[in-house]
C-alpha cells in the first residue's frame, strides 16, 4: 500500500520559530532533486498529530522534553537531537530510530551549542554535513535501486564517547562515500545483555571494526562495570578468534583502535585506562592501534578494505615461513648483526631480515609481513637509542593487529649492555645480555626454543 507522504517531519512549534525545521525540509528536497528524481513529498507535522509516511523524522530538543504527545509514526524513523535528552525523558517510541546529533557540548563549561545557520563557521560546517547525512539516508531509503557505489562490505564503527563524536561522524561519512555500509545504524541498547546481543549480531556481517578512543569514558550507566567502548572492543576481540578459527585472515576481519594524536584527557583515570588498554594483549587481539591525524587514518582504513590489501595477503601465503626467525637490527648495525644472522642460519633456521632501501611504504609492509609470519623474533640492540628498540617491542605487541594469528615460539632482545628501560619489558620478551663480542653460547637458550 502506497504512503501519502515520502517524509513527515515531526516537531514542536518552538523548534521552527527561526525556520530550523523549514531549512531541514528545503535541504532534503534540494538534495533529492539534484539526483534527477522526482521531488519528495514532505509534510511538516506538529507533535500531537500523525500522518502516513515512509520516513518519519522526529526533532527533539529542550522544547519537547515536557511534551507528553511526542510521537512519530512511519516505516522508518530518524531522530534528530538538538539537546542532550535524559534517558528518563526520552520518548519511548523513538529509542529505536537512527540518531542524528545536532548539538555540541563543551566538556569543560557544559555549554551546549545547537547546529544552525546562525552558528560560527566551524559549527555551521558541521550543521550542513549533518543535514547531508540525513538527506543521503532518506534518499537511499526512497530510491533503493538508484545507482550506488555499494561495495557489499560492512564496517562496524563502534559508538564512542561524546568528545569523539565529530571524528566518528567524519570517518562514517568517508566510508559511506566510498560505498561501505556502516553499522550500528541505530543507537545501541543501554541494558548490558541486550547491548552484547546486538553487537554480536552486527559484527557477524562485518569485515572491519573501528574503535575510537576518547578522553572521556562512555559508560552504560552509573552502575555499569564496563563502558560501551570497552564492551564493544571486548566482543570484537572475541570475534577475531571466531574468524581465525574458521580459517579467515585479516582481510576477512580486522580491527583498528584509533587515538587522536591531539587527545587531551579529562582525568587521570581515563588516561590510565587507555594506557592499560595499550598493554592488554587480549583486548588488542586482531587490533592495530593507530595514532595519526584523522585524514591519514581514513586512508589507512580504505587501504585495509581494498583489493590491493587482499592481493598483498595472498602474496604472503606463497612464501614458506616455517622455521623462520625475524632478526631486527638498525641499518647502521648490519656489520654487527651479520655473525648473529649466520649463526641462526647455520642452526637450520630461515632468517628474515629488515630492508632499508626503496619506498617507505614497501619497507613498512616488509616489516609487518615478517612480524605476521615469522616463527620467532630477535631484536639486536647494539646502539645507544633505547627508543628504537622499544619501538620494535611495540611493533611486536601490535602484530595481532597486523594479522598475526599464532604465538611466537621465541622472542628476545639481544643487547650488549644492561639498560633499565629495556629491562622493564622482560615480562613479555626475553632479555639476553651479551658479553662484549658476539658468542653463539649467548643464544643457546633462544635457539633451543625454536625446535
Amino acid at each position: 500500500m502506497s504512503k501519502s507522504n515520502d517524509i513527515a517531519i515531526y516537531y514542536a512549534a518552538a523548534d521552527n520559530s527561526e525556520g530550523w525545521v523549514s531549512v531541514l525540509n528545503n535541504f532534503i528536497v534540494h538534495f533529492v532533486e539534484q539526483k534527477k528524481v522526482a521531488s519528495p513529498k514532505i509534510e511538516l507535522v506538529e507533535y500531537g498529530n500523525t500522518t502516513d509516511c515512509k520516513i518519519a523524522i522526529a526533532v527533539l530538543s529542550n522544547n519537547t522534553i515536557s511534551l507528553s504527545n511526542v510521537k512519530a509514526a512511519g516505516e522508518n524513523l530518524f531522530v534528530i537531537k538538538k539537546a542532550e535528552i535524559p534517558s528518563v525523558n526520552f520518548p519511548e517510541g523513538l529509542t529505536t530510530g537512527k540518531q542524528f546529533r545536532f548539538f555540541e557540548k563543551d566538556a569543560k563549561t557544559g555549554q551546549t551549542t545547537i547546529f544552525n545557520t546562525h552558528a560560527t563557521s566551524d559549527i555551521k560546517s558541521l550543521y550542513w554535513m549533518k543535514l547531508l547525512d540525513i538527506a543521503k539516508e532518506a534518499f537511499d531509503l526512497l530510491h533503493p535501486n538508484a545507482k550506488s557505489l555499494d561495495k557489499g562490505k560492512t564496517i562496524y564503527l563502534a559508538e564512542t564517547s561524546n568528545d569523539q563524536l565529530k571524528n566518528r561522524d567524519a570517518i562514517k561519512r568517508e566510508l559511506q562515500r566510498h560505498g561501505y555500509k556502516v553499522v550500528p545504524s541505530t543507537i545501541l541498547p543501554k541494558e548490558t545483555n541486550q547491548l552484547k546481543e546486538v553487537i554480536v549480531q552486527e559484527l557477524d556481517n562485518c569485515s572491519l571494526s573501528i574503535h575510537i578512543i576518547g578522553s572521556e569514558d562512555a559508560t552504560l550507566n552509573t552502575s555499569a562495570v564496563a563502558s560501551k567502548v570497552e564492551i564493544q572492543n571486548e566482543l570484537a576481540s572475541q570475534y577475531v578468534d571466531k574468524v581465525y578459527a574458521n580459517g579467515g585472515n585479516s582481510f576477512d576481519f580486522s580491527r583498528f583502535l584509533w587515538i587522536s594524536p591531539d587527545l587531551q584527557f579529562q582525568n587521570e583515570q581515563q588516561q590510565d585506562k587507555v594506557e592499560e588498554l595499550k598493554r592488554d594483549l587480549e583486548a588488542l587481539k586482531g587490533a592495530e592501534i593507530v595514532q595519526t591525524p584523522m585524514e591519514i587514518f581514513k586512508s589507512i582504513v580504505l587501504y585495509r578494505m581494498s583489493d590491493n590489501y587482499r592481493n598483498e595477503l595472498e602474496e604472503k601465503n606463497d612464501i614458506d615461513y616455517n622455521n623462520s626467525v625475524y632478526v631486527i637490527f638498525d641499518q647502521f648495525e648490519k656489520k654487527y648483526a651479520e655473525p648473529i644472522v649466520k649463526a641462526i642460519s647455520d642452526a637450520g633456521k630461515k632468517v628474515l631480515e629488515p630492508i632499508f632501501e626503496g619506498e617507505q611504504q614497501n619497507i613498512i609492509n616488509h616489516h609487518r609481513t615478517c612480524l605476521i609470519n615469522c616463527d620467532s623474533l630477535l631484536v639486536i640492540y647494539h646502539n645507544e637509542n633505547p627508543k628504537w628498540v622499544l619501538s620494535k617491542v611495540n611493533d611486536m605487541r601490535k602484530a595481532p593487529g597486523f594479522g598475526r594469528v599464532k604465538s611466537f615460539k621465541s622472542k628476545a632482545i639481544y643487547a650488549n649492555r644492561q639498560d633499565a628501560e629495556i629491562e622493564k619489558n622482560k615480562s613479555i620478551i626475553d632479555i639476553i645480555i651479551g658479553k662484549g663480542n658476539f658468542a653463539i653460547k649467548d643464544l643457546e637458550q633462544f635457539l633451543s626454543k625454536l625446535n
